[in-house]
């Protein structure tokens, strides 16, 4: 599987890594699911928020927040893109549920401008490709 980070998702991360006392575990609990679900595993989890055609699809997963000793539900959300053809995953954004930096879920317009910042940064060769996720 290739890993792409949007510079979005990279401004987000950052923003939390600089949060150490509510937010530390953050590159851990990404690193962790890639670590355990193969391409196929994340493809078919019931997440997806949209599906666009036959291989691409936006998916919202949950991943806790050890941290602040806060499961999947009130951990952090990972919004993802992947390419069922290439097998490439691309994060778009991360974001907690609680905490200094807690934010709400994400509704169809914040979605549609994730896809369309993903789409000028790929036109413009700006992603960043990474063999370990963080």
């Amino acid at each position: 599987m290739t890993y792409y980070c949007s510079s979005t998702f990279e401004h987000a991360l950052q923003n939390l890594l600089k949060k150490k006392k509510h937010y530390a575990s953050v590159s851990e609990e990404v690193e962790h699911l890639f670590k355990t679900y193969s391409f196929r595993e994340i493809w078919e989890m019931n997440y997806f928020l949209r599906q666009l055609g036959d291989h691409l699809r936006l998916l919202k997963i949950r991943l806790p927040n050890k941290t602040m000793q806060k499961g999947k539900r009130g951990g952090f959300r990972l919004i993802l893109l992947l390419d069922n053809r290439t097998e490439t995953c691309s994060c778009l954004l991360i974001y907690p549920k609680v905490g200094p930096q807690k934010k709400g879920n994400i509704n169809d317009d914040e979605e549609l401008k994730l896809l369309k910042s993903f789409k000028i940064e790929k036109e413009k060769k700006l992603l960043v490709e990474k063999n370990i996720l963080v």
